[in-house]
């Protein structure tokens, strides 16, 4: 298991430049105008930095969908329970799901991992590297829901508690598990992963680190999920005020302990996430983001190991209102705007079919020469 001084030891990926300028001159070669594929181009040429190599790209992409339960769902913040996570998980696994259907269609591998959820997964492809049965419910001490918001049993009992979601060696655990496939990734070939992830609650986890990371308030970054009335929001909004005013979470930008964050308002999810995003640095392998949660375990890898975002690609910009502010402290530009909530890494999977049509041009023989044509010039501007 990483430690936290071997974390403190991880180096940001340097990209390529040789790589990069290869395939910026290809796309030059290639008989369109300068640039005309936007993002979708800059994407491909960032991924030929990352990998040293202009080209293989997106060959063996693999989508990891880490799954985990949060015990803050005893709070009302989330309509469904625990079960509802392992039922999904299986679905994944099983290829009857959006995210599996679509990974079918990019012809993407796809692995389930079970980081963390309160029940065993029935499907025996879903990969068990459980560090615990679920987090804690970091709003323990604080008001029950109200009467008409959905509870479940907690995860853990009030003595296990500790004044947050994981203790540091569960969290560091979580993060080995991310690393790990990472490193396994690249011994099998990957040359893209894409960021998957279940877990009932875990929109409000990622919700509470990100406010804290930004020191944003609650109201900017907290959204419905999969479908909370008014009520349900105001309660959701509560949960992580009172947790952040009561763990002293309220530090300025760039002052705040990011593995503190993760230990106390995280999910084994967002952990496992950092951790592949650490991985991915150490083994030169792009990755697509999804949704908010993988962009908050982004955001948190990066505070961890200043410069980790370089491996890292925006797939869209979900509906989740914390999306901008996450999205905007990576510096990345995502290429779908589709208002998608789905989860899953269905938008990664969507961002890489886009992808994969691009390389298609990149690969491509129509070239200004073999058209007898004059190429575009780049002028100063």
């Amino acid at each position: 298991m990483v430690s936290r001084s071997e974390l403190r030891q991880i180096r940001a990926l340097v990209p390529d430049q040789r790589a990069m300028r290869e395939a910026r001159d290809r796309w030059d070669r290639v008989a369109m105008p300068l640039d005309g594929l936007g993002i979708l181009q800059d994407d491909l040429i960032r991924m030929a930095g990352i990998l040293g190599d202009a080209d293989h790209l997106l060959e063996l992409p693999r989508l990891l969908v880490m799954c985990a339960d949060n015990g803050v769902v005893a709070e009302g913040v989330s309509q469904t329970g625990p079960e509802t996570t392992a039922l999904v998980a299986d679905s994944i696994a099983g290829g009857e799901s959006p995210s599996a259907i679509f990974a079918a269609q990019c012809d993407c591998q796809l692995r389930v991992v079970d980081v963390g959820m309160v029940y065993d997964a029935k499907n025996p492809a879903v990969v068990c590297d459980k560090v615990a049965r679920g987090s804690r419910n970091f709003a323990q001490s604080w008001p029950p829901a109200p009467r008409e918001q959905k509870r479940v049993t907690p995860v853990r009992s009030k003595g296990d508690f500790n004044g947050g979601a994981m203790t540091e060696a569960e969290t560091l655990a979580a993060i080995s598990v991310g690393m790990k496939e990472a490193v396994q990734a690249k011994e099998e070939g990957v040359g893209l992963l894409l960021t998957g992830e279940m877990g009932i609650g875990n929109t409000t986890t990622s919700a509470a680190c990100l406010a804290a990371l930004l020191d944003l308030p609650t109201e900017l970054v907290v959204g419905r999920g999969a479908g909370l009335s008014d009520l349900g929001l105001a309660r959701k909004r509560e949960v992580i005020d009172c947790a952040l005013k009561k763990m002293s979470l309220h530090a300025s930008v760039g002052h705040t302990d990011p593995l503190e964050v993760l230990c106390r308002v995280g999910g084994f999810d967002i952990a496992a996430l950092s951790g592949l995003i650490l991985g991915a640095n150490q083994t030169r392998i792009p990755v697509l983001l999804d949704g908010l949660i993988a962009s908050v375990a982004a955001l948190i890898a990066d505070r961890l190991c200043p410069g980790a975002r370089g491996v890292c690609l925006a797939s869209h910009l979900g509906r989740e209102p914390g999306m901008t502010y996450a999205i905007q402290a990576l510096h990345l530009k995502p290429v779908i705007h589709a208002d998608l909530a789905l989860g899953e890494g269905t938008g990664a999977l969507l961002a890489l079919r886009l992808l994969q049509s691009a390389a298609c041009v990149y690969t491509s023989t129509k070239t200004f020469e073999k058209l007898g044509m004059d190429a575009y010039q780049r002028k100063e501007i």
